[in-house]
C-alpha cells in the first residue's frame, strides 16, 4: 500500500494532472495499478492527501429594500405556477403578473 500512495503522491505532484481521486485512480489504472476510486478516496483520506474543501460565505441576500415605483408599469412583479385542472385532467401553466405601483396606491 506504501508504493500506491508514493504514487498518488506521485500524481498528485504533477501539475498537468487533477487533484480529484476519481482522475487519479484513472492515472493508477494507467499505470497498471487494478484499483478501485473508492480505495483510492479512502487511502487519501487516511494520508491526508485530499483537497480542502472551499468554505462558502453564506448566501447575502437583499435586505431591507424599498421599492418605489414613480408611474403604473415601471415595476411588475411576475410569477408562473403550475396547476392541475381537473375537468379536462391536464396541467397547465397560470402566470401573475403584479402592478407595484398599483398596489402602493391602493394602501
Amino acid at each position: 500500500m506504501q508504493k500506491v500512495v508514493e504514487d498518488i503522491c506521485e500524481i498528485k505532484g504533477d501539475v498537468n494532472q487533477a487533484d480529484y481521486y476519481k482522475l487519479i485512480c484513472v492515472a493508477l489504472c494507467l499505470k497498471g495499478y487494478y484499483i478501485n476510486h473508492k480505495k483510492v478516496f479512502r487511502l487519501m483520506r487516511e494520508h491526508d492527501l485530499l483537497l480542502k474543501k472551499a468554505k462558502s460565505t453564506g448566501k447575502d441576500y437583499v435586505k431591507h429594500r424599498r421599492i418605489v415605483p414613480t408611474k403604473p408599469l415601471e415595476i411588475l412583479e411576475m410569477d408562473i405556477k403550475y396547476i392541475w385542472i381537473k375537468q379536462s385532467r391536464k396541467y397547465a401553466y397560470v402566470l401573475t403578473i403584479i402592478d407595484i405601483y398599483q398596489i402602493r396606491v391602493m394602501l
